[in-house]
């Protein structure tokens, strides 16, 4: 009896939680109880899928110039919101204006575009590999 127990005990708060309420009567209760709940689910959670902001992933080999602000070489996560784009590497984290360019073409390698000047390395573009997106930064 007591491995029994034991065994459905972990599934309870499972069978519970998909159990008809107390109020409802029958398979038509649970029925209309189990449809109101994932109207109720899918309802919240569509907004938030479809809030999600873009994220691409670029690995810097070098010290760079973004927007006035020095990054150092490492693997960044960048998240675009509108005109913004915040480059985040660990605890670091930096928000930076951006402009967002499509192509007509899928790009195949992810590819940071930069150029010299004074002896320092000034990040202008960033294709991302896999899409049609080029990054754009403002001086």
């Amino acid at each position: 009896m007591v491995s029994r127990l034991f065994y459905f005990s972990a599934i309870h708060p499972i069978i519970s939680f998909y159990g008809r309420p107390r109020n409802c009567g029958g398979w038509l209760g649970r029925f209309l109880y189990m449809k109101l709940f994932r109207i109720v689910l899918s309802s919240v959670a569509l907004p938030l899928i479809a809030s999600a902001a873009p994220v691409y992933k670029v690995t810097l080999t070098q010290p760079a110039v973004v927007a006035g602000s020095v990054v150092k070489p490492g693997d960044y996560k960048i998240v675009v919101n509108g005109e913004k784009a915040v480059l985040t590497s660990g605890k670091v984290t930096l928000e930076v204006p951006v402009k967002v360019e499509t192509g007509k073409q899928k790009f195949a390698h992810t590819s940071v575009e930069s150029r010299e000047e004074g002896g320092k390395i000034l990040l202008e573009d960033i294709q991302v590999g896999g899409t049609t997106t080029t990054l754009i930064f403002s001086r």
